[in-house]
C-alpha cells in the first residue's frame, strides 16, 4: 500500500470518529431536557408522598364518587405544581412572590399575607397569631377552587367559588378571611350561628381592620345573607367552616354555602363595593342584637322599637333618648349594648371587640358616680366631677 493511500485512510478514520462524537454530543443534548424531567418528576413524586396521603385522607366527601375524584386529584395535581413551581410546593417552604409573575405583600393586624401568581392560579403563604397557613387558588375560567392547608394539619377539601380573582391583592383578602376564620379552632369566637346572637359583630368579624375600606361592604351583604340562611345550623356561620362542612356527612344548607361563596368571591374579584355600614353609625365590632332591613342592628333599644326581639334587654329607661345622670343609669367602666344606658350617654368599645363599657372617653361627664372630688389630682380633666382642672393642661388637680 501506498504512503499517500495509507495518509488516505487515516484521514478518513479520523472524520469519521469525529463525525461520531458530534453525533453523540447531539444525541445528548437531545436527550437531556427528557432525562432532566424525568428526574425532576420522579423528585417531586418521593417529595410530594407525605403531602398527597394527607390530601388523599382529607378527601371525605359524602358519597363515593367525589371522594374517588378527590383522591385521584391529589397526586396530579401536586406534581403538576411541584414541576411548574418546585419542590419547595411539598415543604410548604418558600417565598410564593420568588417567581410569581404578579405578587402582594401586606400586613394587617399581626398577620403578613404574602400571595404570588402561579402557572395555574395564586398560592398564599400566612404567618400570625393564629399559626401558619398555605392556600393554594386554581382559577379556571370563571370559578375559582382553593384549598387551605394550616402548617403541620391536615389540608382541607377543595372549595370552589364563583369568580376569578382580580389580582393577588384581592387573593390576599380572602385568603385572610379563611385564616382569620379558621382561627376559630384556636378557642377564638366563630362566627354567629344566629337568627341573632352576639357571637355575629357589625361589621367583618375577626377582621375589623377592613371594615372602613373598599371591602368592608362584603361583610355587610355576608351578615344579611347568613341571618336569612345560616340560623340553627351549628358552625356553619362560620366560612371556612361552612365550606368545608359541605364535603363531610352533615353538610350545611346550599343557600347558606352560597353566602360563603359569594364573600370569598367580593373579597377578590376586585368589585370594591365600598365601606362597612358600620363605619357611618360608629359601632364597628358591637355584637348584634338584631338585623333591620338588611343591617345589623347593635342597640337593642332600636330592636325593640321596630318590635323586633333582641338578644340583650332594652332596659325601659333606656328606650328614649339619654339623658345624663338619669335614675338607674349604669356608671362609667359598667357592661352596655347601648349608650342610651350609660349615665354619660357613651359608649366605649375598646380594639373594636367586646365586651362594650360605659365611658365618657374624652369628653366630661359633670357629676358621674365616681367622679373625682375637688382637690384629687386626676391624668384627664373628664374624670373630675367639675370637669375642669387647675392650670392649662389635660390632667392636674380637680377644682
Amino acid at each position: 500500500m501506498s504512503a499517500m493511500h495509507t495518509r488516505r485512510t487515516m484521514r478518513l478514520r479520523r472524520g469519521r470518529t469525529r463525525a461520531g462524537v458530534l453525533l453523540g454530543t447531539l444525541i445528548l443534548l437531545l436527550l437531556a431536557p427528557g432525562t432532566e424531567a424525568a428526574s425532576l418528576a420522579k423528585q417531586c413524586r418521593r417529595e410530594c408522598k407525605d403531602e398527597t396521603r394527607i390530601c388523599r385522607e382529607g378527601c371525605t366527601g359524602s358519597t363515593v364518587k367525589p371522594r374517588r375524584k378527590c383522591r385521584k386529584s391529589c397526586k396530579r395535581t401536586l406534581i403538576k405544581r411541584c414541576k411548574t413551581e418546585g419542590l419547595t410546593v411539598c415543604d410548604g417552604s418558600g417565598d410564593p412572590c420568588g417567581n410569581a409573575a404578579s405578587c402582594d405583600r401586606q400586613t394587617v393586624g399581626a398577620d403578613e399575607v404574602v400571595t404570588g401568581s402561579t402557572g395555574t392560579g395564586y398560592r398564599t403563604i400566612i404567618n400570625g397569631p393564629a399559626g401558619a397557613a398555605e392556600i393554594v387558588w386554581t382559577v379556571s375560567g370563571d370559578s375559582t377552587t382553593f384549598q387551605y392547608r394550616p402548617a403541620g394539619g391536615v389540608p382541607g377539601p377543595v372549595v370552589t367559588v364563583a369568580g376569578a380573582p382580580a389580582d393577588a391583592a384581592g387573593v390576599s383578602s380572602a385568603a385572610l378571611l379563611l385564616h382569620r376564620s379558621r382561627a376559630s379552632d384556636a378557642g377564638v369566637t366563630a362566627s354567629y350561628t344566629g337568627p341573632n346572637t352576639l357571637s355575629n359583630t357589625s361589621g367583618c368579624d375577626q377582621l375589623h381592620e377592613l371594615d372602613c375600606g373598599p371591602i368592608g361592604k362584603c361583610c355587610d351583604v355576608h351578615d344579611d345573607c347568613i341571618t336569612t340562611h345560616c340560623g340553627n345550623q351549628g358552625e356553619c356561620g362560620n366560612v371556612l367552616g361552612a365550606l368545608e362542612a359541605a364535603y363531610g356527612p352533615a353538610p350545611c344548607s346550599a343557600d347558606c354555602l352560597e353566602c360563603h361563596g359569594r364573600v370569598v368571591k367580593c373579597f377578590f374579584d376586585g368589585s370594591q363595593p365600598g365601606p362597612s355600614d358600620c363605619c357611618e353609625g360608629g359601632d364597628c365590632g358591637r355584637s348584634q342584637e338584631c338585623m333591620i332591613d338588611g343591617r345589623v342592628i347593635t342597640d337593642p333599644c332600636v330592636c325593640k322599637s321596630a318590635g323586633i326581639a333582641s338578644v340583650t334587654e332594652c332596659v325601659q329607661t333606656c328606650a328614649t333618648e339619654c339623658t345624663p345622670n338619669f335614675a338607674g343609669c349604669l356608671p362609667d367602666g359598667a357592661f352596655s349594648q347601648s349608650s342610651r344606658c350609660c349615665c354619660s350617654c357613651k359608649l366605649r368599645i375598646p380594639g373594636g371587640s367586646i365586651p362594650n363599657h360605659c365611658a365618657c372617653q374624652e369628653d366630661c361627664c359633670p357629676d358621674m358616680p365616681g367622679c373625682a372630688p375637688a382637690g384629687t389630682g386626676v391624668g384627664h380633666y373628664s374624670a373630675c366631677c367639675s370637669c375642669s382642672v387647675e392650670g392649662s393642661g389635660l390632667s392636674g388637680t380637680c377644682q
